[in-house]
């Protein structure tokens, strides 16, 4: 699929293939058989993704570009969290709890593994502030357990 804005192009996979006779130069299939129509109501689906992501920019009152409709729509342009804000939310959390669903000494062993992990990630020389939750997994399967 392509997405032009401005005479800026980016291409972005359908992850589908389809014969090149049955291609139209309208950007849909030709024919009538089932899988035809499925494959067109498929590509439907995606320009109307499309179209949302560029209303969704728009009403942010952002700058509209091929490769932010095309990042949004892979899920690139979401920032993920670091360790250590994830901690203090879940914290937070547990803290507006104490009393009701947990104990204060719950909440004190929450804030000390805090503590231990990002004591651990500066010794490894990797800030919590900069470690991403989406890199966690490796990160702790190499040094963790050593």
């Amino acid at each position: 699929m392509r997405v032009t804005v401005n005479g800026s192009r980016v291409e972005i996979s359908t992850n589908r293939k389809i014969n090149l006779s049955n291609w139209s130069s309208s950007g849909k299939a030709k024919g009538y058989k089932s899988e035809i129509k499925e494959f067109n109501n498929y590509l439907d689906l995606l320009r109307s993704k499309i179209y949302d992501i560029r209303a969704q920019i728009i009403q942010r009152d952002e700058n509209v570009t091929a490769q932010k409709i095309k990042n949004e729509f892979l899920g690139l342009s979401k920032r993920s969290k670091t360790v250590n804000e994830v901690f203090d939310y879940h914290n937070q959390r547990i803290k507006e709890l104490v009393d009701q669903e947990y104990s204060n000494s719950t909440f004190k062993r929450y804030v000390t593994t805090q503590k231990h992990v990002n004591d651990f990630l500066i010794y490894r020389s990797h800030p919590s502030l900069f470690l991403l939750v989406n890199s966690l997994r490796l990160f702790f399967t190499l040094w963790f357990n050593n």
